[in-house]
C-alpha cells in the first residue's frame, strides 16, 4: 500500500445539507416564537411558524400538489 491508499473505503465527498427545516403550528405566538427560538439558536435548524392548521395545510401545499416544500418536522399544538 503507498501512501495515497487508505485501508478503508472512502464515500465521494458529500454535497453540504439544508439546515432542517421545521414547521411550528401554534395558535399562541409566545409558544410558536419560543420552540423557535430553541430550534435557531439550539443549532438545530430552520423554523418556519404558522398559526393554524388552514394556514400550515397551505404552506404545505395540501391543495396544490406540485408544490409541496421540504419540510423535515412539524411541531403542532393539537388543543388549538
Amino acid at each position: 500500500m503507498n501512501d495515497q491508499e487508505s485501508p478503508l473505503p472512502v464515500a465521494p465527498a458529500a454535497e453540504p445539507e439544508r439546515p432542517q427545516i421545521t414547521l411550528i403550528v401554534d395558535d399562541s405566538a409566545r409558544q410558536r416564537r419560543l420552540y423557535a427560538q430553541f430550534i435557531e439558536r439550539g443549532g438545530l435548524g430552520k423554523a418556519v411558524e404558522v398559526e393554524s392548521a388552514v394556514d400550515a395545510f397551505r404552506l404545505l401545499g395540501l391543495d396544490m400538489p406540485d408544490m409541496i416544500p421540504e419540510v423535515d418536522l412539524i411541531i403542532m399544538d393539537v388543543m388549538m
